[in-house]
C-alpha cells in the first residue's frame, strides 16, 4: 500500500470512529466532561443501557446463554475509553462493562458500555460482577422479572444493588 493510500485509509478510519461516536451521542466534550462524572455510574447520556431486542427471561435462563456473543472488540473498547476521557489511562484500571449484562439480555452496543474501575471502593467491576450473577440466579428462580431488572440497572445499578442485595 502506498503512502497516499495509507494516509487516506487512516483518515477514513478516524472519520469512521468520529462518525460512530457522533451517531451514538458520545462526542460530548471529551476528557473535561468525563472528569466531572461520577466514577461509580455511567453517564446516562452516553450509556443509557441497551438490550438484545426480543430477548426473554426463558432465553437468558438457558444454560450457555450469551456464550456465543463475541467479546467487545478492542476498537470499540477504545471508543468507550475515548468518550469517557480515559483513553490514556492504565489499561488494567478499568473494565469495559455492560450496564445491562450480557447474561441478562444486554447488548454489546456502545450505548450499553462504560468504563468501570476495577479497584475503586466500594463500587467496582468485581462487586458488579458478583451482583450480576446473583441477579441472574434471582431471575432464573422466579424471584425477579428480567424486564424489571434491566430497567433498574439502566436507571442506577448501585440503587438496584441496595434494593435487592442490601449489604
Amino acid at each position: 500500500m502506498g503512502r497516499a493510500a495509507f494516509a487516506s485509509t487512516g483518515r477514513l478510519l478516524a472519520a469512521t470512529a468520529a462518525t460512530g461516536l457522533l451517531a451514538a451521542g458520545l462526542w460530548l466534550g471529551g476528557p473535561a466532561a468525563a472528569a466531572a462524572r461520577d466514577p461509580d455510574h455511567p453517564d446516562p447520556q452516553m450509556t443509557p443501557g441497551d438490550v438484545v431486542p426480543g430477548v426473554t427471561q426463558e432465553q437468558v435462563c438457558q444454560p450457555g446463554y450469551g456464550e456465543n456473543i463475541p467479546p467487545i472488540p478492542q476498537r470499540l473498547a477504545e471508543q468507550v475509553l475515548l468518550a469517557y476521557g480515559l483513553l490514556n489511562t492504565d489499561p488494567g484500571a478499568y473494565k469495559i462493562d455492560h450496564l445491562i449484562p450480557l447474561a441478562l439480555g444486554g447488548s454489546n452496543k456502545i450505548t450499553n458500555l462504560w468504563p468501570l474501575a476495577r479497584n475503586a471502593e466500594p463500587w467496582n467491576a468485581y462487586v458488579k460482577d458478583v451482583f450480576e450473577r446473583k441477579l441472574h440466579t434471582m431471575i432464573c428462580t422466579g424471584g425477579l422479572s428480567l424486564s424489571e431488572v434491566q430497567a433498574a440497572l439502566a436507571k442506577n445499578w448501585t440503587a438496584a444493588y441496595w434494593r435487592w442485595i442490601g449489604e
